[in-house]
């Protein structure tokens, strides 16, 4: 996620260890998939993105631009690979149960309750909320779905 600090207090480098990982990853799981994927004539890419690809708030400047410039690229993908039969679809989790957020969970009270109340369905995620979804996206079950924004949120975004 990099640093919290607003847009004017970043610097280059912080901006570039976040697009470095989040965009660049990206771009280049893409552009070295896609050969493979054309020869065998159908595919699935399933980009991560976030919450924060698709919604802002007032934290984590890098980290919003970066989700949401994983989110139009894979809009803006799907497009050009859909003629070739390459699906293009990115997931959006929401506060997710992983080993790093249950560590700040348990060294920040109010933490996990906090993050609960931001998402109506009334608990946070686990991993295998996002597996699932994206085992459905990369799934001949989702052959007519390109172009996708899936938030796996527990209705953050619905709000």
């Amino acid at each position: 996620t990099g640093v919290d600090k607003p847009t004017h207090e970043l610097s280059e480098e912080e901006w570039d260890f976040v697009f470095n990982v989040d965009v660049k990853g990206v771009f280049f799981s893409t552009k070295h998939a896609i050969p493979y994927l054309k020869k065998n004539g159908k595919g699935s890419i399933v980009n991560f993105s976030s919450i924060y690809g698709l919604v802002g708030s007032h934290e984590l400047t890098a980290y919003h631009a970066a989700k949401g410039a994983v989110t139009l690229m894979t809009k803006k993908d799907a497009i050009t690979y859909g003629p070739d039969n390459i699906r293009v679809n990115s997931v959006h989790p929401g506060t997710i149960l992983t080993p790093l957020v249950q560590q700040l969970a348990d060294n920040s009270p109010g933490y996990k309750e906090n993050q609960i109340k931001k998402h109506p369905i009334g608990f946070l995620g686990k991993p295998e909320d996002v597996s699932y979804a994206v085992l459905f996206l990369a799934s001949d079950e989702a052959r007519f779905i390109t172009g996708a924004s899936l938030a796996v949120d527990g209705g953050y975004t619905a709000q």
